[in-house]
């Protein structure tokens, strides 16, 4: 939300939201094929984006998940780059769920 109302207040470079907030979306991990028609209906939460829970073949449930697109940008509050970021097995998603 501060970084919506810092755009339209104009304090913020373009330098700056180029490079630190409109990453491009290849850089993050990437949700299997067979659940991007689910997360796409889903209501937005943000700018495209879309808050889901994920449901782990070992029965847990990841919850506060941001995604856009395929891309999985955040857990919680945490930014997720890598695989390792997200602290569970792409794989090892069997459900994606609204929340």
């Amino acid at each position: 939300m501060w970084f919506t109302q810092a755009r339209y207040a104009g304090w913020l470079t373009t330098d700056v939201r180029q490079n630190n907030m409109n990453l491009d979306a290849d850089q993050y991990p990437r949700l299997p094929d067979k659940f991007r028609q689910a997360v796409t209906s889903f209501p937005e939460c943000s700018y495209g984006a879309v808050r889901v829970t994920l449901v782990l073949r070992e029965g847990r449930w990841i919850r506060d998940v941001i995604v856009a697109g395929d891309a999985i940008c955040k857990i919680g509050r945490k930014e997720s780059r890598t695989e390792e970021d997200l602290g569970l097995q792409i794989s090892d998603i069997i459900e994606v769920k609204r929340t």
